[in-house]
């Protein structure tokens, strides 16, 4: 039997300075659409391969270093990360084809290259960049947080004011997909 009333998948590639609040920006949106916004880094599978190696899981300059060199080998002799975004942007398309709500999926990707590369592949996804004022000097350890400024995104969110002023922003970020009745009913 086939669905008329299939939902539609929204794609986004995420990036910030880390702690500039790209996490908490989902996060907020969670809240919101619990069951339709799907947070995914293309650092995650490489985080749990440093956890199986020791690793406790706390970010800081070394294990930032780590991460970036990590990936860096698993995309040029596997091609990992990109592999994994082709599967996640296929299985969130088929939860909301086999589904009458819409999805939003979030990507984290750090490098101005792989953004390059997913854009060519998905021409429908929406670049973001988080900005957060008080740390956007912080010295990067690795060349993935020291590029993030080397891309033109489309959406700039400035995350300078309070949780709920990020959550508003995040809401007023939604595709069109998302009826505007309803964000703005969230707004309040």
């Amino acid at each position: 039997k086939e669905n008329i009333n299939m939902g539609k998948l929204s794609t986004f590639i995420i990036n910030g300075a880390p702690m500039s609040g790209k996490n908490t920006f989902v996060r907020q949106l969670q809240k919101e659409f619990p069951d339709q916004v799907v947070n995914f880094s293309t650092i995650d599978s490489v985080k749990e391969l440093y956890k199986v190696a020791g690793w406790n899981g706390k970010k800081d300059a070394e294990s930032r270093k780590v991460l970036s060199d990590m990936k860096d080998y698993l995309t040029k002799k596997f091609d990992l990360p990109f592999l994994e975004v082709q599967s996640k942007i296929s299985e969130t398309l088929k939860t909301a084809s086999n589904s009458e709500k819409d999805m939003i999926l979030f990507i984290h990707v750090r490098e101005p290259q792989e953004i390059d590369r997913l854009k060519k592949a998905h021409p429908e996804i929406v670049t973001i960049q988080v900005i957060r004022n008080c740390i956007k000097d912080l010295p990067a350890s690795n060349h993935a947080d020291a590029n993030i400024n080397d891309y033109q995104y489309d959406i700039t969110v400035y995350n300078n004011g309070t949780l709920k002023d990020l959550r508003n922003r995040a809401l007023l970020a939604m595709p069109p997909s998302i009826p505007l009745d309803i964000i703005l009913e969230k707004l309040h």
